[in-house]
């Protein structure tokens, strides 16, 4: 499989992962746990359920940090394990 392919195939493993723990971890925990930007909306910054369900904003707690430390330990390792 060519390089672009498997590079595309990989970012939509990451969006699935992200939003799959965002699911699991779910809004309560999030809010624990990360900072939220201003979540008024209006028409021009207003989010979908996706955009929702993957926004995390900054670590707050440990527990933040150690979702922050796996998110970036999963982009780093499988990248170098796909296109390295």
């Amino acid at each position: 499989m060519e390089v672009d392919a498997r590079i595309g195939y990989l970012f939509l493993a990451w969006l699935v992962i992200v939003a799959l723990v965002g699911y699991a971890i779910g809004p309560e925990r999030k809010r624990q746990w990360f900072y939220m930007r201003d979540t008024s909306k209006s028409f021009f910054n207003r989010r979908g359920m996706l955009g929702e369900l993957m926004q995390f904003g900054f670590p707050r707690t440990r527990e933040g940090w150690m979702v922050f430390a796996g998110f970036l330990l999963m982009i780093l390792l499988s990248t170098l394990l796909v296109v390295g």
